[in-house]
């Protein structure tokens, strides 16, 4: 029997595919192992797997004060201002809620007015006190 071309080429395509079929179980199954054991020993002492978590959270944050560190930045010139953070994170509400409104309300204009995390200066106290953002949301778009 004579080989082709083809015949060769498709061959070595599912030698690969077994090759790392093969490889991927075996180090899935391995990894799965591994997880038993864990578990198997940290059942028995959940205070120490607990104690390891909180190490291994602090060696990640004792890694970043490090990069932090060996970067040299200048510390910033203007002092903070809790002001200024209250109004950072309230827009940054308000662009969460305005991309998640307009992905999910295909006839939302982009207006901020309409959107929950809008200031609260804008709703006047009664109204604030009678409804709930979300009613107040949703009868601004109706479906």
């Amino acid at each position: 029997m004579k080989l082709r071309r083809r015949q060769v080429l498709l061959g070595g395509v599912a030698a690969g595919v077994a090759a790392t079929v093969g490889t991927e179980y075996s180090t899935r199954h391995a990894e799965e192992a591994r997880s038993a054991e864990i578990l198997a020993l940290n059942a028995s002492n959940p205070t120490r797997l607990l104690q390891q978590t909180f190490e291994a959270d602090a060696k990640k944050i004792n890694a970043g004060i490090e990069i932090q560190a060996s970067v040299g930045q200048p510390r910033p010139t203007i002092p903070y201002s809790r002001d200024m953070s209250n109004l950072l994170i309230q827009c940054s509400k308000l662009a969460t809620q305005q991309y998640l409104t307009g992905k999910t309300i295909p006839t939302y204009d982009g207006s901020i007015k309409m959107l929950p995390a809008y200031f609260r200066g804008s709703v006047s106290p009664s109204e604030e006190k009678n409804e709930n953002k979300g009613n107040r949301f949703l009868k601004r778009f109706p479906r």
